[in-house]
């Protein structure tokens, strides 16, 4: 599971990257302030800046979501 997980985390990134690079979307429509932070934050996550944790499972994730 984690393989298609970190598989997943590098095309998102790479994708991501490729979009605040261009500065467009596939419409041509240029992101606003707000769309390329989340943009940013989103790739900040996938590199490893920005602590996150992984659930393997919803069931994991409710019971983290508990403490």
């Amino acid at each position: 599971m984690r393989n298609i997980q970190t598989a997943t985390s590098a095309l998102g990134s790479a994708l991501i990257q490729n979009k605040v690079a261009n500065r467009k979307s596939p419409q041509g429509h240029t992101p606003n302030a707000e769309t390329l932070a989340a943009m940013q934050e989103a790739n900040d996550m996938l590199s490893g800046k920005i602590p996150v944790k992984w659930f393997d499972s919803v069931e994991e994730l409710l019971a983290d979501s508990d403490d």
